[in-house]
């Protein structure tokens, strides 16, 4: 649960990015400078996009590109919407009629040159280009975001036979009841509209691992089914009867690498007559200690996406004595090189966020996940807690990447006074 510290190899990378990224800067920058002065030499002021298409007289999804270049607040969102030359010419044409000066005009066919030379220089083909550009903005953009996740969504369904309406996960961490100054956890995870598109694909519905320390150990914890006698007749699978969809699809446990333990769905028919629903759940005692041992010790709490799925929704419960006065962000890993290493070299941006939805069950529905809110209720009835007591923190992700760890983080806090944080829990 800690964060890995920079590299050689990061930071050569991090040399390389910024040397495209101060050329691609200055590329921007010029293109930008020299359609706004377009722009304002031609109508006298700062326009919107329908000002700049009416203005000029230009087709207003042109007018919007322009538009876009000259005054996006992020330049490098802005360079995905430079048109080609061959596009600009009727607004050009418009600008020479409106006396723009042709030295004003010169500089947007030098810019577009340096465009130009940046894509064949560092890219090869528009597409790439607007990635690496992508790459370099303040933060991700959440249009680019949706259009490439769903792209790799539909293709991934295609590739691997399978594909998911809902993930559902709900991880609830409450004060342990073996060992002070640590927590229990209990967990759901849910395959809401899972459909196979070939006949002959197995798959893993779950995968569940413990982890401390900076060589990703598995800690010992006990594991728990929430619905024990469904656990019983499916062989250890701890599903939840009640809420998956009937007739179940033969599933069986085994023991995975690393220490992951899998749920495994065995082959089955195709298409919206094989669709099912699929509901687990464990409680797992004493998983971890509440506060730091040592400066810079974070917590990380998710859930690993390896079905293409429409979308995640990602949930944690927290109780109020947990992790006082924490900051909770997102972070996304990469597991194509490690299933339990949380690498920042693997780190994934994303333009998703947590969500504070308030104490207890009140907003906890969600259109994505009917009976969420039975589903919830139930698990704090298995588990003894009382859910006005814990805090909710949501992640909605439309097109999750995988293979990759959705996970809400959070630095540790020190322990409290008089509590030896050597010896985690005080035990």
């Amino acid at each position: 649960m800690r964060r890995t510290p920079s590299s050689p190899q990061a930071a050569s990378a991090e040399s390389s990015r910024s040397s495209f990224e101060a050329e691609a800067e200055a590329v921007v920058a010029s293109l930008r400078g020299a359609f706004a002065e377009v722009i304002e030499t031609a109508l006298g002021r700062v326009a919107t996009a329908k000002e700049v298409a009416d203005g000029f007289g230009v087709h207003r999804k042109l007018g919007w590109q322009i538009a876009r270049v000259a005054y996006d607040d992020d330049p490098f969102h802005a360079a995905r919407f430079v048109p080609t030359r061959r596009a600009i010419e009727p607004w050009l044409d418009a600008a020479r009629s409106r006396r723009v000066p042709d030295e004003v005009l010169a500089r947007v066919d030098r810019a577009m040159e340096s465009f130009e030379r940046l894509l064949h220089a560092h890219a090869g083909d528009r597409e790439s280009l607007e990635m690496m550009l992508e790459s370099c903005a303040a933060s991700p953009d959440a249009e680019a975001d949706l259009r490439w996740r769903g792209e790799a969504f539909r293709g991934q369904a295609y590739i691997l036979g399978v594909r998911v309406k809902t993930l559902l996960s709900m991880a609830v961490l409450a004060p342990s009841a073996d060992r002070s100054g640590w927590f229990d956890m209990a967990r759901v995870n849910a395959h809401l509209g899972f459909v196979r598109t070939r006949s002959n694909v197995r798959w893993v519905i779950g995968q569940s691992v413990v982890m401390a320390g900076p060589d990703g150990s598995v800690m010992p914890s006990t594991r728990q089914p929430l619905a024990p006698d469904d656990a019983a007749r499916h062989g250890g699978v701890p599903l939840i009867e009640r809420f998956c969809s009937a007739p179940l699809p033969p599933i069986v446990r085994r023991p995975g690498p690393e220490g992951l333990v899998e749920d495994e769905l065995q082959a089955g028919p195709i298409g919206a007559r094989g669709e099912v629903n699929l509901v687990t759940g464990e409680i797992m005692r004493s998983v971890g200690p509440v506060w730091r041992s040592r400066e810079g010790e974070d917590a990380l709490f998710g859930t690993g996406v390896r079905t293409p799925a429409e979308m995640l929704l990602c949930d944690l419960f927290v109780h109020r004595d947990l992790f006082p006065g924490v900051e909770r962000t997102i972070r996304v890993y990469s597991e194509l090189f490690s299933p339990v290493a949380h690498d920042e070299r693997d780190r994934l941006a994303v333009s998703d966020q947590v969500h504070s939805l308030g104490r207890g069950l009140m907003r906890l529905s969600a259109p994505e996940a009917p009976r969420y809110a039975m589903l919830a209720a139930y698990v704090f009835e298995r588990c003894g807690w009382e859910p006005t007591a814990f805090d909710l923190y949501r992640i909605r992700m439309a097109y999750p990447p995988l293979p990759a760890s959705v996970m809400f983080h959070h630095p540790l806090p020190p322990a409290p006074a008089g509590v030896n944080e050597s010896t985690p829990g005080g035990a």
